[in-house]
């Protein structure tokens, strides 16, 4: 056998055990001029060696399987997070969310036509002014402003906001739209979603009530907490400081109350720590149960998205109470 041959022999045979169609093999090859690519591949496919070799692969797979599960779940100690590029890193991504491991996703959300003209203080302002919205004010009144966001609501239009916003010099956190404000219920914001293609990751039929929005200035801040579902968080406009602790850390639910701890990360950094600076157009996967802290460092729009593919109910997470 020829040393060409001897190629051909090994690439058929990689091709078959991960899996590729014949007729795609035969058809490789014939283009790489082989003279009897069918009989060819025909024979190899009959060979008891091939056989044996590919049942001894497969009794390795789940071997191989548990050694990168192993190693990735050792990086959960590990204090920077994983970058993942789409679309080449994509077949990792279940990899991720089945582990409960947090990523930043790149080349993902840049993409999407909202970047054209980004979800600022002056887009709102010029395109949606009379828009009714309820909005979180007073926020620095009291220590629990996020647990009891529902007392702090009061009705504006998003114009007024994006006017606050725009002449607000200074970080504040005394005035915030947040994610229970619902903003993206309104009728006359619907149109944004047109600007924003969440595929394949999540799915667009089950946007409602799972997409929200947060808009607001310089320094506003939202305590050390989990949630009890998976989130992918997209930084539409502006930057954040996004710190998060893994969910094995019990001792923080010690003095928690519900789903909120007393730990603040900006003054108390752990050793499990993970910080990111989300910039516009990265993506920020926040597993279930994993304690994070957000915090604007310039006027800020982001996009909170539970709609996945995937399951995405946990409520039953909720040991902080």
């Amino acid at each position: 056998m020829s040393d060409g041959e001897n190629v051909w022999v090994e690439w058929v045979c990689e091709a078959l055990a991960v899996g590729c169609d014949r007729s795609d093999i035969i058809e490789e090859i014939r283009d790489q001029g082989h003279p009897d690519p069918q009989r060819f591949v025909e024979d190899i496919s009959a060979s008891p060696i091939l056989k044996w070799g590919l049942a001894q692969r497969k009794k390795k797979r789940p071997l191989e399987i548990y050694k990168r599960l192993h190693t990735l779940l050792d990086q959960r100690t590990e204090p920077r997070l994983c970058e993942l590029e789409f679309p080449k890193d994509q077949h990792l991504f279940d990899l991720f969310y089945q582990t409960n491991q947090p990523f930043i996703l790149k080349g993902w959300a840049d993409r999407w036509n909202a970047f054209l003209q980004p979800w600022s203080a002056d887009r709102f302002l010029e395109e949606f002014p009379s828009v009714p919205i309820e909005v979180t004010m007073g926020r620095e009144s009291r220590e629990d402003f996020d647990l009891k966001a529902h007392l702090l609501k009061e009705k504006t239009t998003l114009g007024e906001l994006a006017t606050r916003v725009l002449q607000c010099e200074s970080s504040t956190n005394d005035f915030y739209l947040i994610a229970r404000n619902y903003a993206l219920d309104q009728p006359e914001l619907m149109s944004l979603f047109e600007e924003i293609d969440e595929r394949p990751i999540l799915n667009p039929d089950q946007r409602r009530r799972h997409a929200a929005l947060w808009f607001g200035p310089k320094g506003t801040y939202t305590p050390l907490h989990h949630d009890t579902c998976n989130i992918m968080f997209v930084q539409m406009w502006g930057e954040k400081r996004i710190d998060l602790l893994p969910p094995h850390r019990f001792d923080l639910f010690e003095q928690s109350m519900n789903m909120y701890a007393s730990l603040d990360l900006r003054t108390a950094q752990q050793a499990e720590q993970r910080t990111v600076i989300l910039k516009a157009g990265e993506a920020l996967f926040i597993p279930v149960g994993w304690w994070h802290q957000v915090e604007a460092l310039t006027h800020s729009t982001s996009l909170a998205m539970t709609h996945f593919y995937q399951n995405n109910q946990y409520q039953w997470y909720q040991p902080g109470q």
